[in-house]
């Protein structure tokens, strides 16, 4: 049984449809991640509409067209600073409700932005755009003050030790009192209204100990949250990477190749640098590139080293 297998009864069938072919969607959203957004879905507070939908960073659509299908009786809109690749994909799972907007988070208003869901606030917010700090920060911010009572928010890469940025800004918005945490899986963290928060972990918990033990104890910022998986880490190892290996990264995402000379740079200060161990490196590359592309990583780092490789 996979990471969504057990979360699939009673999904819509063109939500499901879309799930069998995600792997051919370009984009981040991991099986695990899909859990956490289908125990959201099954959990949610009220018996009413999921209602709209809002994501901040699209890309090419694998979360606002899986949320849009969950319910598709409700607008889904995301906003990205490059081109609505999703509107492509959402026309081709038959999500009708998915509408892309080109711009940049940090130019809109809460007031904008509920303009564009016909003045309905959104039941669920998906925060993954820029993962730099302030800009995290900000798309958090128009998160507090759009998502609707009883609704959820999910910040992405919470525990990604790329991406120290959005840990920094989740724990600002708990410390404020604003968000309190529920939930955690495939490195994406659930936020709710502290009045909600309880209820969601209840409701949670409930649903998740049909099928094992849910376990407990685990606090961030001293408020309990609930991880999905049991191996995953809440926390990414300590120490902000350096620019050099950021711009290695960058490098490597946008030119879509990697050197020899770079594999051995970024292994060095993701392992001997910053302690990781080869598993938690390799699970970072699937994290960032996907798995097709650490494949590739793994052939060059392999031949660069007469055959004897990491992994």
């Amino acid at each position: 049984m996979t990471a969504v297998d057990q979360h699939l009864d009673g999904i819509p069938p063109l939500a499901r449809r879309f799930l069998d072919q995600i792997d051919t969607v370009p984009g981040w959203l991991s099986p695990k991640g899909v859990a956490l957004f289908l125990t959201l879905n099954a959990t949610r507070l009220s018996n009413e509409p999921l209602g709209g939908v809002v994501e901040f960073g699209v890309y090419s659509g694998r979360t606002l067209v899986l949320l849009a299908l969950l319910e598709p009786d409700s607008p889904a809109v995301g906003f990205d600073i490059g081109p609505p690749l999703a509107a492509d994909t959402a026309a081709r799972a038959g999500a009708a409700n998915v509408r892309v907007i080109t711009a940049d988070s940090s130019t809109l208003t809460p007031g904008a932005i509920l303009d564009y869901l016909g003045g309905e606030a959104p039941r669920v917010v998906s925060v993954d755009g820029d993962h730099g700090e302030d800009l995290a920060r900000n798309d958090l911010m128009l998160a507090e003050a759009i998502v609707a009572d009883h609704g959820i928010v999910v910040a992405d890469d919470f525990s990604h030790p790329l991406f120290p940025g959005v840990a920094v800004a989740v724990r600002d918005s708990i410390r404020r009192g604003v968000l309190s945490p529920c939930a955690f899986g495939g490195g994406r963290i659930a936020l709710a209204r502290p009045a909600d928060a309880p209820a969601w972990r209840e409701r949670i918990t409930h649903y998740l100990s049909r099928d094992r033990a849910v376990p407990e104890g685990d606090l961030i910022e001293g408020q309990p949250v609930i991880r999905l998986f049991s191996h995953e880490n809440l926390c990414a190892p300590s120490g902000p990477m350096e620019d050099r290996c950021l711009r290695i990264i960058e490098a490597a995402c946008s030119n879509n190749e990697w050197s020899a000379a770079a594999i051995e740079d970024l292994l060095a200060r993701l392992g001997d640098e910053h302690g990781m161990t080869r598993a938690q490196i390799k699970a970072v590359l699937i994290d960032v590139f996907g798995e097709d592309q650490v494949r590739i990583f793994v052939a060059r780092e392999r031949a660069a080293n007469n055959g004897e490789g990491m992994y």
